[in-house]
């Protein structure tokens, strides 16, 4: 339905049940397969699981870009309909049907606070694009950030919450959430700005740009053969340390882009992106989940999850605000028809910048974990 939308608010609408359903395969996924490995097997686990999803973002823009180009945007979703009958017959043929007792009903209210809080966050963030929308972005940003403390409130206070927050608690899982948020965000805000100056500012095409994927995915598949080893043996902080000054080197180098021929620098940022930021999320997500019990698998992995999600919206939406902003401060409102582009490209090295500065807060939280500890949790 996707690919037969006719109209922007069709295709916001089918997205939305896209979703739906989308958001119900991974967290059931993750807490199957983690109920039934055990703690000192997960980091092999884990990096198997993101192995797979790295191939993804290797062929998709590619793909992408190239039926863009020669066919239509509809054909996206098209060619995606083939792998989704894929899944739902192995589905079918591999699952068996298993009940469990659920107490306590749906929360709907919950559902419908938490969502709207995040709609409105999103939205406030995105409405901002010159310092004119300042009051209404805050207007939608702060509306939304009160239902989420609303939210809060309720869900402590309920037997059975849409999300049960209490489990936040956890310092482990608190810390890995925190992480991912600004190394994931960074990196979603970051790529799409590099696509974007690309085709903006250099007209590369769609293609082109979207091979810069190729070499993420090539990177990432060696840095987590490096975590399925190493991790259980060194421990986190050890390994995330690493792979999180390398991820902040890749976003470093973005600022060394020029013009069209410093195209094997975003090369070797993407690799640099690609190991780093495998090391480090795959890291988090082992130890955000490690002191969970089991019976609380269900409810841990749905709010890592959501967390997930959210870091690729947030970090798009704060980049491109941050990007709009600066843009219209500067009176540019078509970067393709200037015929200096000097004033553009140091506005895109300060986003750029930005993104590397907030990778100290990851930094600073990979520094504070007890190795030690963690450790002795994996092996016992």
């Amino acid at each position: 339905m996707c690919g037969l939308s006719t109209s922007i608010e069709q295709l916001i609408f089918w997205r939305l049940i896209q979703g739906l359903g989308g958001g119900l395969l991974i967290p059931v996924g993750q807490t199957m397969a983690y109920r039934v490995f055990p703690k000192v097997e997960r980091a092999k686990l884990t990096t198997v699981v993101m192995a797979v999803a790295a191939i993804a973002p290797a062929i998709s823009p590619t793909i992408g870009g190239f039926i863009i180009e020669h066919f239509s945007w509809h054909f996206i979703f098209f060619f995606s309909v083939p792998f989704t009958l894929i899944t739902l017959l192995l589905s079918i043929v591999w699952l068996r049907e298993e009940k469990i007792h659920v107490e306590g009903r749906i929360d709907l209210f919950g559902m419908i606070l938490v969502s709207a809080g995040l709609v409105f966050v999103i939205y406030g963030l995105s409405y901002f694009k010159k310092i004119q929308d300042l009051t209404n972005s805050l207007t939608y940003l702060g509306g939304g950030l009160i239902l989420l403390a609303i939210f809060t409130f309720y869900a402590i206070k309920i037997k059975h919450p849409i999300l049960d927050i209490r489990i936040m608690r956890n310092k482990l899982l608190s810390k890995g959430m925190v992480i991912y948020i600004f190394v994931v965000g960074g990196f979603a805000g970051s790529n799409l700005l590099v696509i974007y100056f690309f085709q903006s500012v250099f007209a590369v095409s769609a293609v082109k740009t979207g091979m810069l994927m190729i070499p993420y995915a090539i990177s990432v598949f060696i840095a987590l053969n490096f975590v399925g080893r190493y991790f259980n043996r060194f421990g986190p902080k050890n390994v995330m340390l690493p792979g999180v000054i390398i991820f902040a080197l890749g976003l470093i180098l973005f600022q060394f882009i020029n013009n069209p021929s410093d195209y094997n620098i975003a090369v070797v940022a993407f690799i640099l992106l690609g190991s780093g930021g495998a090391i480090v999320t795959s890291g988090c997500q082992v130890i955000a989940l490690l002191e969970i019990e089991h019976n609380h698998m269900g409810k841990a992995s749905t709010i890592w999850n959501l967390n997930r999600q959210l870091c690729f919206s947030l970090g798009v939406a704060i980049f491109i605000m941050i990007l709009t902003v600066m843009l219209s401060h500067h009176q540019i409102t078509d970067i393709a028809s200037l015929a200096n582009h000097e004033q553009v490209i140091k506005i895109f090295h300060t986003c750029f910048s930005y993104a590397a500065i907030s990778i100290i807060i990851p930094l600073l939280i990979i520094l504070s974990l007890d190795n030690k500890k963690i450790l002795s949790s994996i092996h016992h």
